[in-house]
C-alpha cells in the first residue's frame, strides 16, 4: 500500500499543482520562454564565434541558425504575449510545449548530422535543464521528452558514424531518465510551495473563526462577479445576528463565537457552493446569490436560512437566537457592489425594525420615485441635508446611476451636489456630458467648497455654492434656491 501511495503521489502533486495555479503556471512558463530563448540566443552567438577558434575544424551548421531563428522568434512572441491583458492559457501552454520541443529537436540535429564523427555534448545537459526550468502536466513532459529521445536515436542511426553510436545512446538514455528524475523532483517543490502558498491566501482570504470569506475578500469577490457577469440577474442578501451583544454578556464571547461559527456553517449549507458567502462584520454576514431572478426562490432561502440557524443554535449550544435579513434582487443590467450594498442593508434594517414584509425586494422597488438630490460629500453634509429636507438624499454610489438616468429625461433627481474637494476624473467628465446634452442647465449643480475658489473647468456649470463650514441654516438656503430653481424652470 505504501509503494502504491509513493507511485501515485507524483501524478496526485502534479494535477493538484496543475488544476490549482493553471494561470500562474502558464505566467511563469511564458516568462522563462522569453528568459531563456533571450539568453539561449546570446549564448548561442557567443559559442558560434567561440568554438572555431578553440576547436579546429568546427563550423556553423545550419543548424545553428535555425536555432538562433528559433529562440529570436520565441523571444520576440514571448515578449508581446506578456503584454497582452487578457492572457490565453492554452495558448501559452501550446506555446510552452512547442518552444521546448522544437528547441531539443534542434540540438538533437546539431549534435548528429553536421557531426557525424563526433560524440554530441549538449543533448543531456539541455533535457536536464528543460525538465527543471518548465512547469508540465506529466502527460506533456512524457510526450515532449520521449518524442525527444526517439527522434535522437532516429538521428543517431541514420546520421552517426558506428564508433560514436553506443555513447551517443548512453548519453541521450541518461539525459532521459535523468531529466525524469530532476522533472519528479522540482514538481514536487514545486507542489510544497503551491501548497504552502494555497495556505497562507486561505488564511488571508478567510474568516478563521467561521471557515467562510473574510470582508475584503468577499467584497472584491462580489465586485469581480458584477463586473464580468452577463445575462444573469442575482441577489444580495445582508444577514445580521439579533442582539449579539446581549449573547455575549449572557453567555460569555465563547458561545458567541460558536453562534457565529454555527451562522457560518449553516450559510455554507443553505446557499450554493458557487455563491459568495461572506462574514462582513462582527455578527454581519453578506451572501451574493448568483444567476439567479426568482424573487420568491431567495425569499423561501432566506426563511429556511433563519430556521435552521434558530434550531441548529438552540440544539448545539442551547442558545435561542434570531437573524435579521434582507436583501434586494437585480436583473442582468449593470450595477455596483456599493449600490447594492447600500439597498440590501437598507432592506435588512427595515425588517430590523418591522417596517418590511419581505425578506427580499426588486431593487426597482426601492429607487427612490420622488424629488431627490444626489451628493458626493461627506456623511456630515448628507445627514444635514436629511435634516431639513423632505427630498430623498442619495450617498455617492449612485452618482453614476443617477447622471445616466439625467440623461435619459428622469426629473426624479433635483440636483447634484459635488463637494470641491472630492472632485475626480470622472466627476468631470459626467459633468461634462451633463452640459453637453444641454441638461445641466434643467438640473442644478451645486459644489459645496471651502469658499477659495471654484474650479474655472466648473464655472460655467455650477448653478449654486455652498461655503464651509456646513450649517443646517446653509442647507436650508441651498434648499430654497433649488425649489426656486425648480419654479423658474
Amino acid at each position: 500500500m505504501k509503494i502504491k501511495d509513493m507511485l501515485r503521489a507524483p501524478f496526485i502533486q502534479n494535477q493538484a499543482l496543475i488544476q490549482g495555479s493553471r494561470d500562474l503556471n502558464a505566467l511563469t512558463n511564458l516568462a522563462v520562454v522569453h528568459q531563456s530563448s533571450g539568453l539561449g540566443l546570446v549564448i548561442t552567438i557567443a559559442l558560434c564565434l567561440l568554438t572555431p577558434i578553440l576547436i579546429p575544424g568546427w563550423f556553423i551548421s545550419i543548424g545553428h541558425l535555425f536555432i538562433m531563428g528559433n529562440y529570436l522568434f520565441f523571444m520576440l512572441l514571448s515578449r508581446h504575449l506578456i503584454k497582452v491583458v487578457n492572457q490565453n492559457v492554452n495558448l501559452i501552454r501550446f506555446i510552452t510545449a512547442t518552444y521546448t520541443f522544437i528547441s531539443l529537436i534542434l540540438i538533437a540535429y546539431i549534435n548528429t548530422v553536421p557531426y557525424p564523427d563526433k560524440p554530441g555534448t549538449l543533448m543531456a545537459s539541455m533535457m536536464i535543464l528543460s525538465a527543471a526550468l518548465f512547469s508540465f502536466s506529466l502527460l506533456e513532459a512524457f510526450a515532449i521528452f520521449s518524442g525527444i529521445l526517439i527522434s535522437y536515436i532516429c538521428m543517431t542511426f541514420t546520421f552517426k558514424a558506428d564508433g560514436v553510436i553506443g555513447e551517443d545512446l548512453f548519453m541521450v538514455i541518461s539525459g532521459y531518465f535523468l531529466a525524469v528524475v530532476v522533472f519528479l523532483i522540482v514538481n514536487k517543490l514545486r507542489y510544497k510551495e503551491f501548497m504552502l502558498k494555497s495556505h497562507y491566501i486561505r488564511l488571508s482570504s478567510y474568516d478563521d473563526l467561521t471557515g467562510i470569506l473574510a470582508k475584503r475578500p468577499c467584497e472584491d469577490a462580489c465586485r469581480e462577479y458584477l463586473a464580468n457577469r452577463e445575462g444573469a440577474g442575482c441577489a444580495m442578501v445582508i444577514i445580521d445576528v439579533d442582539n449579539f451583544k446581549n449573547i455575549n454578556d449572557s453567555f460569555g464571547h465563547y458561545q458567541g463565537d460558536m453562534v457565529l461559527k454555527n451562522v457560518g456553517e449553516q450559510l455554507e449549507k443553505v446557499f450554493l457552493d458557487t455563491d459568495i458567502i461572506g462574514r462582513i462584520g462582527g455578527d454581519e454576514f453578506l451572501v451574493l446569490l448568483k444567476d439567479i431572478d426568482n424573487l420568491d426562490l431567495v425569499n423561501k432561502k432566506l426563511h429556511h436560512l433563519r430556521q435552521v440557524v434558530k434550531e441548529a443554535v438552540a440544539d448545539q449550544l442551547d442558545i435561542r437566537v434570531s437573524l435579521s435579513l434582507g436583501g434586494v434582487l437585480v436583473n442582468p443590467e449593470p450595477v455596483r457592489f456599493e449600490l447594492l450594498y447600500q439597498f440590501a442593508d437598507k432592506v435588512m434594517y427595515m425588517n430590523k425594525q418591522g417596517l418590511s414584509g419581505f425578506l427580499v425586494k426588486h431593487i426597482a422597488d426601492l429607487m427612490p420615485s420622488n424629488k431627490m438630490i444626489l451628493f458626493d460629500c461627506d456623511q456630515e453634509a448628507i445627514e444635514i441635508f436629511n435634516g431639513v429636507s423632505e427630498y430623498e438624499c442619495l450617498n455617492p454610489s449612485l452618482w453614476r446611476q443617477a447622471v445616466e438616468i439625467i440623461e435619459q429625461g428622469d426629473d426624479n433627481i433635483k440636483a447634484l451636489v459635488l463637494d470641491h474637494h472630492k472632485l475626480t476624473v470622472e466627476h468631470h467628465l459626467m459633468i461634462a456630458d451633463l452640459k453637453d446634452s444641454h441638461l445641466g442647465v434643467q438640473v442644478p449643480i451645486v459644489l459645496i467648497n471651502a469658499k477659495s475658489h471654484i474650479d474655472k473647468s466648473l464655472e460655467s456649470v455650477i448653478s449654486h455654492s455652498v461655503d464651509y463650514p456646513l450649517t443646517a441654516k446653509k442647507m436650508e438656503q441651498l434648499i430654497a434656491k433649488l425649489e426656486l430653481h425648480e419654479g423658474n424652470s
